[in-house]
Parts: C-alpha cells; structure tokens; sequence
C-alpha cells in the first residue's frame, strides 16, 4: 500500500512539475481560446500587474507570449513566455468559436476544485512519506 502510494505520489508530482512549467502549453494556446491567471504577476509593474482569478481571452501569441483581453479591465495584457505556466488555458468547447465567460467561469472552477484535491492529496501523501 506505501509503495503504491509513493508511486502515485511521484506520478502526481510529475504531472504537477509538467502543469505548473507551461512549456506544453505554448503549442496548445491560440487566439480565442479562455484562460485564467492562477498567481499574481507583475504586481511591482503599476498599471500591468495581472491579478489571480483574472479571466480573459487570448487575442494574439507573438513569440511565445500572449496577449490577452481580460474581462474586468478595458486594455489588453500581455503575459510573457515565462510566465505561461502560471495560466489554466480553457479551449473552446467544439463548435463554439471563443469561451464566453460562463464556459471560461464553469471550466475554471472545475479544474481549480481538482487541482485544489490533487494538492491536498499530494500534501498527505507526502507527510506519510517523511514518517517512512
């Protein structure tokens, strides 16, 4: 039972190391598809800082980075390449052109309730792991 749990364990963390990079996400981004910021980015920058929970659509993708129209604020953002990995990136669902905020508000959640699970989840594990 310990080894099967260390190995989902190192499975989750992984998958975690893998989400939270955003490398497989810059293939997979395009203009028109919903994302939302999961951490604060930019707060020392006044007038760019780009708030957790912040919702928006992607506009364009210029080498990497993305510029994205969130749905509180009037001017559009950019979020660098580096910064990629800090986005939940929500495709359209087919034969829907772009995420309207619903889409973007119901998908966001469940995937934040899951990841919040898995982190909970992982946290545990890894405490019975230190006691072995």
């Amino acid at each position: 039972e310990v080894m099967r749990n260390s190995q989902r364990l190192l499975a989750q963390n992984a998958m975690l190391k893998a989400l939270l990079s955003g490398a497989h996400l810059l293939d997979a981004v395009c203009p028109g598809d919903g994302v939302e910021v999961m951490r604060d980015l930019y707060i020392s920058q006044q007038g760019l800082e780009i708030h957790a929970g912040w919702r928006g659509i992607v506009e364009e993708v210029d080498q990497g980075d993305l510029l994205v129209s969130f749905h509180n604020i009037d001017e559009p953002r950019f979020i660098l390449h580096k910064d990629v990995g800090c986005l939940i990136v929500l495709k359209p669902h087919e034969g829907i052109d772009r995420c309207d905020e619903k889409v973007i508000d119901e998908a966001a959640s469940e995937v934040s309730s899951e990841g919040e699970d898995l982190r909970a989840e992982n946290d545990e594990l890894l405490k019975v792991r230190r006691r072995l």
